[in-house]
């Protein structure tokens, strides 16, 4: 009975298109060596990010056939909306990073920009927990930079090899 379980719960979980990170083939980047440019963060995020891809090696240095460099970098939190008494009751927090993106030597992205942004409703008197809230936003919006400069940069790739003589 249990066997049968499993059975039909792994039927389940795949018919949802559920993939583990990194595994699934229609995510594979058109590129099978790539190089990350740049310090910080997001750079490492992007070096980390893409450990998790079987089929693309991530060279430290020397030649890639796709190298993405990070430009730049902010974070920053704005007041976004203040209550009847004048004091803040909600943060917009914004995300931005600068990138480009080089593809067999040549420059098929000279500067890409990706911005996030996300609300942070605020209350004085639960400020760990809302600084806690707002560390974690900050770590999503970070996580999800990285894949949206992936697919970015793996569109742009696509676009060049399907131009390419």
């Amino acid at each position: 009975m249990r066997i049968l379980a499993t059975l039909c719960l792994t039927l389940l979980l795949s018919a949802c298109g559920f993939h583990l990170r990194g595994t699934d083939p229609a995510s594979a980047l058109p590129f099978t060596t790539v190089r990350i440019d740049g310090e910080g963060l997001a750079a490492r995020n992007l070096r980390d990010y893409l450990g998790t891809y079987k089929s693309v090696k991530l060279v430290k240095s020397g030649n890639a056939e796709t190298v993405i460099r990070v430009l730049g970098e902010q974070y920053s939190k704005d007041v976004f909306s203040v209550n009847t008494s004048g004091r803040v009751s909600e943060y917009r927090l914004t995300y931005r990073l600068q990138f480009a993106t080089d593809h067999k030597s040549k420059n098929v992205l000279e500067r890409g920009e990706v911005e996030l942004y996300r609300n942070l409703s605020w209350n004085d008197n639960a400020i760990l927990s809302k600084e806690a809230e707002e560390a974690t936003l900050v770590r999503d919006m970070q996580r999800d930079v990285v894949q949206l400069v992936l697919r970015r940069a793996g569109a742009v790739v696509k676009k060049a090899q399907s131009n390419a003589p």
